[in-house]
């Protein structure tokens, strides 16, 4: 059956319409790719910072340009103070930013993507003088465990050099003869060097009975010097692991500075711990460096590694704070468009499993 002129007409219509309609829905939907968002940067490296050449460059940034570039979205950089980001962002002045750690006190003014990056707190120290980490090491080294293990030591020498003279002095002719304390100095001195397994020679016992202890004693000395070895290098190890951790309580021993709005600030703040104030970060190592009003200065452990390779190699000691973990993410104006459709993109990039490779172009290896 032939369908009316007139309702073709009207079916042609209605189709004409819908596809308008999708159309100004499609539109409205990526307005975001159709209108210049500004995105907030600031000096911050290594999360974004100019390039020899006067671009802006870091690891957000170019995180935000490859979601920008799948995603179709013009955008123009806006230098802002760090400290400044949130309130800029919370006004509608700039529409996000790729620099900011996830914070419950600033997600009331701005929303928080997904984090792409997560590191820690750290804290810079000068470098002490040789003589004073020696005295460090010493106090590491000295602790009750390994007095008991050199009081053990002496005692059983003693032991043994009494029993091996008492043995030995029987003999007319041997190494142990002589007045009674040339004689136990000298049983001293052979349970010194068999027990250290260095064996001079120098000295034997003649007897039997006293080889046959003397034996007995070698296999307690390798037992004994490994027991002692192996708490020399726990000692070791932890005086290396204590020397680079530190507990965010622990700040307050510091006169400590720390970069004005991070989210470290707003940790050592929330404990109340007293802290200097900069406004970036290099004006917080230059204090730092000269000893002027700090003798510590907190940060994110990845943001201070970068700068102290870069600037200040070797002149700080960088200690990790484990309980401050520090989740970088993008933070959007409220209400801002498709914020959710950029936040899924960015999980798509770094949920890859190359994602931390391209981290490390930036970061460097972690080194903890």
């Amino acid at each position: 059956m032939e369908i009316p002129f007139m309702k073709r007409s009207l079916i042609t219509i209605r189709i004409l319409l819908m596809g308008v309609v999708i159309l100004l829905s499609l539109h409205s939907a990526f307005a975001v790719s159709q209108e210049k968002l500004r995105v907030a940067v600031t000096d911050r490296s290594p999360y974004s910072f100019r390039d020899e050449e006067g671009k802006w460059s870091g690891l957000g940034v170019a995180l935000w340009e490859q979601i920008a570039g799948r995603l179709g979205i013009g955008f123009e950089y806006v230098e802002v103070p760090f400290d400044q980001i949130t309130s800029t962002l919370s006004s509608g002045a700039c529409d996000l930013t790729p620099v900011l750690a996830v914070s419950a006190d600033k997600s009331s003014l701005v929303r928080f993507s997904n984090p792409y990056l997560i590191s820690h707190g750290a804290l810079l120290t000068r470098r002490e003088c040789v003589a004073r980490e020696m005295l460090n090491l010493t106090k590491q080294l000295v602790n009750r465990q390994m007095l008991v293990i050199l009081a053990v030591m002496l005692l059983t020498m003693v032991v043994f050099s009494a029993a091996l003279l008492a043995i030995e002095r029987r003999q007319r002719e041997g190494h142990f003869t002589g007045s009674a304390w040339k004689g136990f100095g000298t049983a001293l001195w052979f349970s010194a060097v068999t027990m250290t397994t260095v064996g001079y020679g120098d000295k034997t016992p003649v007897s039997p009975l006293s080889r046959l202890l003397t034996f007995v004693w070698m296999m307690f000395g390798v037992l004994v010097l490994a027991v002692f070895t192996g708490s020399v290098s726990s000692s070791l190890t932890m005086a290396d692991i204590t020397s680079g951790i530190i507990r965010l309580n622990e700040l307050n021993k510091f006169d400590v500075g720390v970069l004005k709005g991070s989210r470290m600030d707003e940790l050592i703040e929330s404990r109340g711990i007293p802290a200097v104030r900069y406004g970036t970060l290099k004006e917080g190592l230059d204090a730092l460096q000269s000893r002027e009003s700090i003798s510590a200065f907190a940060g994110d452990d990845i943001s201070l590694g970068y700068a102290i390779s870069r600037g200040y190699a070797g002149q700080f000691h960088l200690s990790l704070i484990p309980a401050a973990e520090l989740n970088h993410s993008f933070a959007f104006r409220p209400g801002l468009p498709n914020m959710e459709l950029i936040n899924a993109d960015l999980m798509q990039i770094t949920l890859a499993p190359d994602w931390r490779t391209r981290c490390e172009k930036w970061t460097g290896p972690s080194v903890f």
